[in-house]
């Protein structure tokens, strides 16, 4: 993970999930993430900042595209460089900079205090090794077991997870399991070392409805049970409303709006999130439409410094075309990337 000379990012008020008093478990500044490409550097993710407090739930939410798991595998020290870089900002874990570790310094936080649930078990799994095999390497990569004690531990996790006769499951390969068990075992997998923080990036995305929230009564129990910190990110604002304590929303490598989830749903302040709840089957009257948002997420490689979200926006104006736009407070916790927040009045309309 390489972070290059950049100017300096502009000061982001209202820090939110961030600026909070306390001592966060993560801390996120001011992050931007750049990939090379035929005509340059496009940066993926600009100027990101937020952060999870102990034992906090924080998500991230945004359509495919908008930076987010870009966002996550920055935290996790997984850029691939090249072609990616980190081109400025700052990532602490219990006020140690990430990106000033070496890369023997973050395997030893990889999987041990952080750990990470991807989106695609059956492509974060080796098909050609045991469930137990797997486990029990995670859990011997930073933990000095025996091979025996290592495999009662991985037997734990299984159990741990919900999946029935544990021990004889250790034997099977991935292609034996389902997709929610699969899910499990990678969730097994994350918990392997007891991290203080766990991020899961789509974890319920291929999955059925049911299985869906079979995932998220789990994920909501085990870090009651294991007092850990979460970071979720997802497409799904259900999935965000059921789960997480703050959440900011992410458009075209940019945070537009941060808050508590109850008041993100109770005011949205950005046209983005309004939007995005419009279009939400549960928001929606029985045997009415969903309200989709207009156009595409724009090419990064060609945006220009307004705001993002304007030409898909409904109360655009003139300025704001204008220039950057930055995410300003609005109340304590509460901050919004647009030129009309005391303007217009949103989520009245349905």
């Amino acid at each position: 993970m390489t972070r290059t000379n950049a100017a300096d990012p502009e000061p982001v008020a209202g820090m939110a999930p961030g600026n909070r008093p306390g001592n966060p478990l993560l801390s996120v500044e001011q992050l931007s993430v750049e990939f090379a490409t035929g005509s340059g550097f496009t940066r993926v993710v600009d100027d990101v900042s937020f952060s999870i407090d102990p034992g906090e739930t924080v998500g991230i939410v945004g359509e495919s595209g908008s930076g987010k798991s870009v966002t996550a595998m920055a935290i996790m020290g997984l850029i691939p460089t090249p072609p990616g870089r980190i081109a400025s900002g700052r990532i602490a874990l219990a006020d140690e900079d990430l990106l000033g570790l070496s890369e023997a310094q973050l395997r030893s936080v990889r999987g041990n205090r952080v750990a990470m649930i991807f989106q695609e078990p059956l492509t974060a799994l080796n098909p050609a090794f045991t469930i137990g095999d797997q486990l029990v390497e995670a859990v011997r990569a930073h933990r000095k077991l025996s091979k025996q004690q290592a495999t009662d531990r991985a037997a734990e996790l299984l159990d741990l997870v919900g999946i029935p006769s544990a021990r004889r499951r250790l034997e099977e390969y991935p292609h034996r399991f389902s997709g929610g068990m699969l899910q499990r075992a990678m969730i097994a997998g994350a918990l392997a070392c007891d991290p203080e923080l766990l991020i899961a990036d789509e974890p319920t995305t291929a999955l059925d409805v049911t299985v869906q929230a079979q995932i998220l009564t789990l994920l909501r129990r085990l870090q009651d049970e294991l007092g850990m910190a979460m970071l979720l990110i997802s497409h799904d604002l259900g999935v965000i409303a059921d789960v997480c304590d703050r959440v900011g929303v992410m458009y075209a490598g940019q945070l537009v709006e941060t808050a508590p989830v109850l008041e993100l749903f109770a005011r949205p302040r950005h046209p983005y999130t309004e939007g995005l709840m419009l279009a939400m089957p549960q928001h929606t009257a029985a045997g009415s439409r969903l309200v989709p948002i207009p156009g595409t997420v724009p090419d990064l490689a060609t945006v220009q410094d307004q705001c993002r979200f304007e030409p898909r926006c409904r109360y655009a104006v003139d300025r704001c075309r204008a220039g950057r736009i930055p995410l300003e407070p609005t109340s304590a916790e509460h901050a919004v990337r647009c030129t009309r927040t005391h303007e217009i009045e949103l989520g009245a309309s349905s």
